[in-house]
């Protein structure tokens, strides 16, 4: 342990070796070559830990000795205290050996939980790096839950490390008693044999606990399972309960698991205090049985040195039988538990890989040849047949829920093949909804490639990025936020394009990329794609139909199947014949946009520097910032304990409400001590009666009594702490859920979904499960310490004397630990929430990663964040060792003392006090070894409370969510007309340097149609943060029918609105909860939104119908979306370019719907296509945050040099909008 001084004296860990080097070879091989093989993990496990495990029992052993050998030293030096006239120097050498024997046995404990600690860090690092190399290798049908994946691996897979230090006493605990035995019989003869036959009789009755312990470990972490699967929804999708107001059903439903979870805690908690209390009675109880046997049954008297070597014996088997094994039980049943659910996720299915095109000198990139797919056994895409040459350009088109997304994931894997076959070259693939993490621009473009200059800065041209780069401060550096949440919609979808372009292959599948971008940007990437990708194969899902004409070919997909390939005249000819309606509105959008862009990538280039790039702020409702007004690159500043802080400690103790309770255990706890010390007291005295006076009654009665409620006390004061600490978790994890739906948008997009899951994930589950065991113990210990240190004082008070220093010395040598501690503790925090970020975003992403071949990639960003953690961890193994073999040695010395003092005034000491002190002492070696690894568990586990005290208070919340009174008219429903009026209005988001929208000032008229259009950074998605105050605007600014907004609570004022966002969301729950999570309508009345939105058909088809989970495609699930609006029946709706991901043709069912739904309501539509607002009654235009056109559609159309007319002109094409242009009527003079 000299070796660790220096991280002991500067905190740092530059000589703790690297997690993933600790691996071996073998484990590495293992990891290799059982990638695909789930039941071959378990035994390549023990191939490559087993040996190196049994190994350090050398160690077990060496310190099983040294504690079964003080015990017999204590035997002879008992004897010689007892004989008046024994040589000195026999005591001498009794005392030294005992001090000598302990020294030992604390050097090999210390070695030995040392290395267990490592092999159980090591296990558990080589099972999760297993398991995260599996999750790489499946598709999106067959990969678990993001919550569930996340329980996994924050908390199964640690119970590998827990187990470390301790199964191994599985078998060596019943090897120890057998040679203790042996040794006993040799004092008290067949006593000894009752005294362990009632030992392992009742191991053998909490051996019958491992069922019940694993019954109750498997409902609590299906209940946790449940409860981290919706609060994943909820973190990553809070934008939307914002702005729905929809925080208190998901805090009920979060609520009702944690409920659960909770109940089955306490039933955990009910069987560990069983076993607490086998460990503290353990040892009275052989010795009643034993020493009852011997007195009554054997008739035998009883010897001062028989009875303590005895005891001594029967606490060294106390242990590892009373603690040990019993806890072994425990972790076995747990382990089984975890175990089992991580098979559950190694035997899902693999991506099956797709075959490469074969002939290496044919022209076809990608083949489909009858192929059938299914998407977790349900069929999706019926006898696919379709051919793309390299230098092909084809579009995908067909209505909602066609099979067109579907049709690009089954040329990645993602689907399972059915039959006939699909053979794919390397595939390059943007998803419709785009995949970006928490890293700088640059990091996700380049996603763990090498950097290239050049390509990368013609890439950001070729997705118009440069002029967006060139604006924001940090330029490629800058840092997106979780799920993007610092940039728009359309730069996603850009950054994503990027992505995919700039790592190249044979044929790019391009997902509905266009859906986010206004149609002047659309179209200047096409035409640069056109150039760009001249060489490659371009297979392109859209419903931007101005585009399609420029395709060199077209496939229309219907009900999952290829109706029909092949030049757009043809298709529209062969779609006519199963969908005329849809025919119709193909060719009449199918007009190339702009009417001047080259079709072939031949043809001169077109200006695409014509106006500026850029697209639609739309998509970043969530509390995102528009494209000129990126918060600068800052991260919530993670706060982590600085030292043992008691009164954090005492404010999570109040929260339980229980002060008579834990004071009631904490008496308790005094009294299992004291009930300890005067049962032994009680004991060595009846031994050291005179032979006729040790058959009085009183003796054996009074002992018996005090033996017997050591049991009650101890499991009546475990109850107790542990129902004090549970109460506390409870309550904290309410505040905290209360107070992370109330952060402010900022607070979410600052902080990765992965950061806030750590701390309402792993470390509640360390609140819950491992705080009040350590708490429970660290004050049973102390008590039992302080109990030690009287009766030595009593019986020797010239000890004190040594004791003194030896405190002084403890105190320094722990300010030294807590300065190390302190730093690896931060170390450990901070480095495990990237862990958990990288898995969220791994299994989000895992098409986009799946598809470019970054597995390769992703696993060595996860080994390098698992290292960096477990490098932490092990450094706090490492500084708790270094304490607690300096601390026995301080202990040895005491040992060493104690046993002078007694030597040099012999003839003074009363001989049964002084024999029971110098037993105790001897305890005082494992004791505060146990102590001090204890005491650090605590401390560990008080950061987590201190992390999630500051989620519960200390987070930056939004304004109140109840309105005060008389906010309303009383006599009025509000909204009833609604009138919305800007009066000089400004926002300007947290972390910002200039406002997003500056001066505004309209007002609309009861029931109008307004559109809301402008260019990249004009301030769009910034009017939705306004009106549902995702940032809060200038006072006064927003009325809506007479009511200040900022008057009102952010539920009453929210509830009142209804939006369509442009990103789909989908929850953990039925189609029931999704359309309803208040459950306020009849079943009546959601088939008849479903209805109106053409969904009935579609949740009719499902098994459990409403009560089903719903399985929408991005289309279905904006219709979906309008349905929920639907329920709400506001006056005031804002569309969020919500048809974004449907074809023209259902585009004019859903604004059908809302024009007959709504019409009588105030609808605010941000829009990139023209045509859905062609009809509005006003167009807002917006540029660079002010309104620079508030006018008739119509009106501004007449204006050449009006910026709807530019937009209307890219979006719609030329000829198309100077045929709107004649149809309109003659302005009245």
């Amino acid at each position: 342990m000299l070796e660790n001084q220096p991280l002991n004296n500067h905190g740092q860990p530059p000589g703790v070796p690297s997690a993933r080097k600790k691996f071996e070879p073998g484990s590495l091989a293992f990891l290799k070559a059982s990638a695909l093989v789930a039941k071959g993990y378990k035994s390549e496990l023990a191939k490559v830990f087993g040996l190196r495990y049994f190994g350090i029992a050398l160690l077990a052993v060496g310190a099983s000795t040294c504690k079964i050998g003080s015990a017999l030293v204590l035997g002879q030096f008992i004897d010689f205290l007892q004989v008046a006239d024994a040589p000195i120097e026999k005591g001498l050498l009794f005392g030294g050996g005992l001090a000598l024997s302990m020294l030992l046995f604390s050097f090999f404990e210390s070695h030995f939980m040392m290395k267990a600690y490592r092999i159980g860090v090591n296990a558990r690092v080589a099972v999760l790096s297993f398991l995260y190399s599996h999750l790489l290798s499946l598709n999106l049908a067959s990969l678990p839950a993001v919550g569930q994946a996340l329980n996994v691996i924050s908390n199964d897979a640690q119970r590998l490390e827990d187990a470390g230090p301790l199964l191994l006493f599985f078998i060596l605990g019943p090897i120890e008693t057998l040679v203790v035995f042996g040794i006993t019989w040799w004092y008290i003869g067949i006593a000894s044999l009752a005294a362990y036959g009632s030992l392992a009789i009742l191991i053998l009755l909490l051996s019958t606990n491992v069922a019940r312990f694993k019954k109750a470990r498997s409902l609590l972490v299906e209940a946790r399972d449940q409860r981290i699967r919706i609060l994943s929804d909820v973190v990553r999708f809070m934008d939307m309960v914002k702005l729905y107001a929809w925080e208190q059903p998901f805090v009920q439903r979060i609520l009702k698991f944690r409920n659960d979870e909770i109940k089955h805690l306490q039933r955990w908690y009910a069987l560990k205090g069983i076993n607490a209390s086998f460990y503290w009675s353990a040892q009275s109880m052989m010795s009643i049985v034993g020493f009852f046997t011997l007195f009554f049954g054997m008739g035998r008297v009883f010897s001062s040195q028989n009875v303590f070597t005895s005891l001594l014996l029967f606490g060294t088997v106390k242990e590892n039988m009373g603690w040990r094994v019993p806890r072994s039980l425990e972790l076995l049943a747990d382990l089984r538990v975890s175990i089992a659910r991580i098979e559950e996720i190694l035997h899902l299915e693999p991506v099956a890989e797709t075959s490469p095109t074969g002939d290496h000198t044919s022209s076809t990139v990608l083949s489909f040849e009858h192929a059938s797919f299914a998407w977790d056994n349900q069929p999706v895409l019926h006898d696919i047949n379709l051919q793309v040459e390299a230098g092909d350009f084809v579009a995908v088109i067909g209505q909602v829920g066609s099979g067109k997304t579907s049709l690009l994931l089954s040329a990645l894997g993602q689907l399972k093949t059915v039959s006939g076959s699909v053979h794919v070259s390397d595939a390059s693939y943007t998803p419709q909804s785009a995949f970006v993490f928490a890293g700088s621009i640059k990091e996700n473009i380049l996603m763990g490639a090498a950097l290239d200059p050049m390509r990368l800065k013609r890439v950001l041209d070729v997705c118009q990025l440069e002029s967006d780069v060139a604006q924001w401060e940090h330029g490629l550096e800058t840092r997106i936020g979780g799920n993007g949440s610092k940039v728009s919609g359309g730069q996603r979808a850009r950054i994503c394009l990027a992505r995919a372009l700039y790592n190249a292959g044979s044929v790019f599948l391009l997902d509905d990329i266009f859906s986010a971008l206004d149609a002047q940007v659309a179209a200047n990437i096409f035409a640069e794609l056109r150039v760009y990708l001249k060489d490659s194969a371009v297979v392109l899902v859209t419903h931007h139909l101005g585009l399609v004409a420029q395709c060199d070919s077209v496939a229309y997909m219907s009900g999952g199947r290829i109706l029909a390939s092949g030049p757009l005249e043809s298709v529209i000819a062969m779609a006519a014949h199963y969908d005329p309606d849809f025919a119709q509105v193909v060719a009449e959008f199918s007009e190339p946009v702009g009417g001047s862009a080259s079709k072939k990538p031949g043809g001169p280039a077109p200006d695409v520097h014509a106006a500026p790039a850029g697209s639609s702020s739309g998509g970043a409702a969530g509390g995102g910032f528009d494209d000129d007004v990126l918060a600068p690159d800052d991260d919530w500043n993670e706060k982590v304990q600085t030292g043992f802080d008691a009164s954090v400690f005492l404010r999570f103790l109040k929260m339980s409400g229980g002060g008579a309770i834990f004071a009631v255990a904490l008496v308790l706890g005094m009294a299992t001590c004291a009930l300890q010390a005067l049962s032994d007291y009680w004991l060595t005295s009846w031994a050291a009666a005179a032979p006729d006076e040790q058959f009085d009654p009183y003796y054996w009665k009074s002992y018996l009594a005090l033996t017997m409620f050591i049991p009650v006390a101890a499991m009546i004061c475990s109850y107790g702490f542990f129902t004090v600490i549970i109460r506390s978790s409870t309550r904290l994890f309410e505040r905290m859920l209360h107070n992370v739906v109330k952060a402010s948008p900022h607070f979410f997009s600052v902080n990765p979904a992965g950061r806030i899951l750590n701390r309402m994930g792993k470390d509640m589950a360390m609140t819950d499960e491992l705080l009040p065991d350590a708490f429970a113990e660290v004050l049973r210990l102390w008590l039992y310490v302080v109990m030690i240190v009287v009766t030595v004082a009593m019986a020797v008070p010239y000890v004190l004397l040594a004791i003194a220093p030896i405190v002084v010395i403890f105190v320094y040598l722990r300010r030294q630990y807590v300065e190390a501690n302190r730093q690896v503790r931060r170390m450990e925090a901070l480095s495990r929430s990237p862990v958990y970020s990288h898995v969220v975003d791994s299994v989000e992403g895992i098409a986009t990663v799946t598809a470019l071949r970054r597995q390769p990639q992703y696993f060595d960003t996860f080994c390098a964040l698992l290292d960096q953690n477990t490098r932490a961890l092990l450094s706090f193994y490492t500084v708790e060792r270094w304490l607690c073999l300096r601390v026995d040695c301080l202990a040895c010395v005491i040992i060493a003392a104690t046993s002078g003092c007694m030597i040099g005034f012999k003839s003074t000491l009363g001989l049964t006090l002084a024999s029971l002190a110098q037993m105790y002492v001897l305890n005082l070696v494992d004791v505060t070894q146990y102590n001090v690894r204890k005491t650090a568990e605590l401390e560990l586990q008080l950061v987590a409370v201190e992390r999630i005290m500051e989620y519960a208070s200390e987070i930056p919340l939004e304004s109140q969510r109840e309105s005060p009174a008389g906010a309303f008219p009383g006599n009025a429903v509000w909204p009833s007309a609604g009138v919305v009026e800007f009066k000089d209005m400004s926002l300007q988001y947290e972390g910002a340097d200039r406002p997003a929208l500056r001066n505004i000032t309209l007002s609309t008229r009861p029931g109008e149609k307004i559109g809301i259009v402008g260019r990249t950074g004009a301030g769009k998605s910034s009017v939705i943060s306004t009106l549902f105050r995702l940032a809060e605007p200038s006072p006064g600014g927003v009325i809506i029918d007479g009511v200040n907004i900022t008057d009102l609570g952010l539920a009453d004022l929210r509830s009142r609105l209804s939006i369509i966002p442009q990103s789909l969301y989908l929850f953990q729950g039925s189609v029931r909860f999704n359309l309803d999570p208040f459950g306020t309508h009849v079943d009546h009345e959601l088939w008849t939104v479903l209805d109106k939105v053409d969904l009935k058909g579609v949740v009719e088809r499902f098994e459990n119908k409403l009560d089903d989970r719903p399985q929408f495609s991005s289309g279905e699930g904006q219709l979906f979306q309008l349905a929920r609006v639907l329920l709400r029946k506001s006056k005031v709706l804002i569309l969020d370019e919500c048809s974004s991901n449907i074809d023209v043709a259902t585009d004019r069912i859903m604004q059908q719907t809302i024009r007959r739904e709504f019409g009588d309501c105030t609808i605010l539509t941000i829009a990139h296509r023209i045509d859905t607002i062609i009809d509005n009654d006003r167009v807002l235009c917006l540029d660079k945050g002010q309104v620079a056109e508030f006018d008739a559609p119509t009106s501004l159309l007449r204006d050449p040099q009006s910026i709807f007319y530019s937009l209307a002109e890219k979006s719609l094409g030329r000829d198309k909008v100077l045929q709107l242009i004649e149809q309109l009527p003659p302005t009245i003079e």
